[in-house]
Order: structure tokens, then C-alpha cells, then sequence
């Protein structure tokens, strides 16, 4: 069972289990819900942040809805000190990725430069960049790389919300292949 289907089953766990009235009855039905789903054992532990980390043989896949980001999150991937809106922690077969989506304010370039400058100071190179813009939206996206990470960033600056959001994808770079 790849990663991708334990994400998918987990969402369907989470829905059946949200009209459930205590966590012990709402892991237990997500556990259920995903066991059948998957054929294997699973793990569910919700939080009271309402986040949801699921534990199977193939991997785990950790939910975080706003405030923080996962504990395992790479020391080395700089992230600018907004506000975390959501975030996803995942492995499978060993190897882990990341997502953190936060919220702040500023312009899109302006984000942009002092991303790729903390990423050049922890020692990631610029791959790609592309920007796109619209009338009120200006997209950057950039791709770093390092000896032990990946990284996608883009930043997507809505100027009639007056909101910034900057998306973090990290993954560790597998050291078999």
C-alpha cells in the first residue's frame, strides 16, 4: 500500500470520525476505517489540536491543522516565521517528506528574495524559478536542493486579500538511488 492511499483512507477515517463524540470512539473508528481500507493493521491517534497521526506497517503520515510545525520537521529547511496554517509529516519505506503551508503578509518578490537567501545560507542551491502573475495575484515558485533535502516553495501574494501564502514540499534525498 503506497503512501498516497494511507493519506486518502485517512481522510476518509477522519470524516467518519469527526460526528463521533470521544476520541477513544473516534480512533477506534478511524483505526476500523482504515484497516478495512488498507488490509493491515493501523494506528490512529488523534490530537486536541484536531491533528491525526496514523501508523502503519508501509509508513506513518502525520496531520497538523495550524500552529506547528511536524516534530521532525529538518532542522537544516529554513522556514520565515509566519503563521503556520497546516502541515504534513510522511514516511514510507524509510525515506520522509514534508509539507508546511503558512500565512503572513508581503509582497511575493520581497518573500521570495529572503527565502532564497535563507536557503542559500543553509546551503541549498537554486535549481529552478518561475514567477506568474495575474491581476491580483503574483505566484513565485522556486526548487532548491542539497546534499540531504529537496524543496519546493511558492509563494502566492494575493494583494485585494492583503495575505501572503508561502507553501513548503521538502523531501529527503534518497541516499540509494
Amino acid at each position: 500500500m503506497h503512501l498516497s492511499q494511507i493519506m486518502v483512507a485517512s481522510c476518509a477515517a477522519v470524516l467518519l470520525a469527526v460526528g463521533c463524540s470521544g476520541d477513544t470512539v473516534a480512533e477506534n473508528i478511524a483505526e476500523n476505517a482504515l484497516e478495512d481500507a488498507l488490509g493491515g493493521e493501523a494506528d490512529v491517534d488523534f490530537d486536541e489540536d484536531g491533528g491525526i497521526t496514523v501508523e502503519t506497517s508501509e509508513g506513518t503520515f502525520e496531520q497538523n491543522i495550524g500552529g506547528s510545525v511536524p516534530d521532525d520537521f529538518p532542522a537544516n529547511v529554513p522556514l520565515l516565521d509566519f503563521e503556520v496554517q497546516h502541515s504534513l509529516s510522511m514516511t514510507d519505506d524509510e525515506v520522509r517528506g514534508w509539507t508546511v503551508t503558512m500565512a503572513g503578509t508581503g509582497s511575493a518578490t520581497a518573500i521570495a528574495e529572503t527565502i532564497k537567501s535563507d536557503f542559500a545560507d543553509a546551503g541549498f542551491s537554486v535549481s529552478n524559478e518561475s514567477t506568474s502573475t495575474s491581476d491580483d495575484h503574483v505566484t513565485i515558485t522556486m526548487f532548491f536542493e542539497s546534499e540531504t533535502h529537496t524543496a519546493i516553495v511558492g509563494v502566492n501574494e494575493n494583494a485585494d486579500a492583503g495575505e501572503t501564502i508561502v507553501s513548503y514540499i521538502v523531501n529527503e534525498v534518497d541516499a540509494t538511488s
